[in-house]
C-alpha cells in the first residue's frame, strides 16, 4: 500500500471539477449498489420516458459526482428498484421541485436539507411508501442519506459518504471525493482505496496489520472491507 496521505478538510470546489463527466453507470451502480439497470433507468431514460436526472454527458453515459450525489438522493426517494415508483411521476415532481428552487440540479442543492425535504417527502410518501405514514418514513429516510453529503461553504457538495451496510447503515468510513483518486471509494479522510485494502485483506493480511499501516482504527479498516466485499 501506498504511505497514507491523511487528508485536508473538503475545501471549496471549482464547479466544473463538481460537473465534469467523470463516472460510468457501471461505477456508479457499484459504489452506491445499485443495480445497473435501474441507475440507467434513472440517468438515461427508455425510449419512452426521459430521465428524470440531467447528466453530464448523455452522448457518452458519463456521470459527474454532482449527478452521484443526485442519484444517492434519489434512491432515498424511490428506493433501489426501478418502477417503485412510476419514472414518468418522478421526473415531474423533480421538475417542479427544480423550478421552485431554481436549480437544474435540485436533489444535489443545499436548500434539499428543508424545503426540498419537505417538498418530495409531501410529494412522494405515499407513493414511495404505500402507507399513511409515508411522509414521515420519506423524511427520515431523505434526512439519513442527506446528512451523508459534506458540503463547502457554498452550498456545493464535496464529499459523499458511503453506505456501507444495508440499510441504508452503517459510520462514515468511506468517502467518495472528486478530488481524491478519481472519485473512488476510500477510507475517510485519507486517499486509500477500500479496494487496496480488500485487495490486502484478501492477500492474507490481517484487519490489526492494515489499521496499523494506515494509523487508523481497525473497526475503520474493517468497515472499509466490508464495503468493498460484502455489498448490501
Amino acid at each position: 500500500m501506498e504511505p497514507l496521505r491523511t487528508l485536508d478538510p473538503p475545501r471549496a470546489l471549482d464547479p466544473h471539477r463538481i460537473d465534469q463527466p467523470a463516472f460510468t453507470p457501471a461505477a456508479i451502480a457499484r459504489y452506491l449498489r445499485l443495480p445497473l439497470r435501474t441507475l440507467r433507468w434513472w440517468a438515461l431514460g427508455t425510449t419512452v420516458h426521459e430521465p428524470p436526472l440531467r447528466i453530464a454527458d448523455s452522448q457518452e453515459h458519463l456521470m459527474s459526482f454532482r449527478n452521484v450525489v443526485e442519484i444517492h438522493v434519489l434512491k432515498a426517494v424511490v428506493g433501489d428498484e426501478r418502477g417503485h415508483v412510476p419514472l414518468a411521476v418522478v421526473r415531474g415532481i423533480l421538475s417542479g421541485l427544480g423550478e421552485q428552487l431554481g436549480s437544474e440540479h435540485p436533489l444535489s442543492d443545499a436548500r434539499m436539507d428543508t424545503y426540498g425535504k419537505e417538498f418530495l417527502a409531501a410529494s412522494l410518501g405515499a407513493l414511495a411508501h404505500g402507507t399513511r405514514e409515508g411522509y414521515r418514513a420519506l423524511s427520515a429516510t431523505l434526512a439519513l442519506h442527506l446528512g451523508r453529503i459534506v458540503r463547502d461553504g457554498s452550498g456545493e457538495p464535496t464529499r459523499l459518504l458511503l453506505f456501507t451496510r444495508p440499510g441504508p447503515s452503517g459510520p462514515g468510513h468511506v468517502m467518495m471525493d472528486p478530488e481524491v483518486r478519481g472519485g473512488q471509494p476510500c477510507l475517510t479522510d485519507t486517499d486509500v482505496t477500500t479496494s487496496a485494502l480488500a485487495a490486502r485483506f484478501k492477500a492474507g493480511e490481517p484487519v490489526l496489520g492494515l489499521a496499523r499501516d494506515c494509523g487508523r482504527s481497525h473497526e475503520e479498516i474493517e468497515e472499509a472491507i466490508r464495503y468493498e466485499m460484502y455489498p448490501g
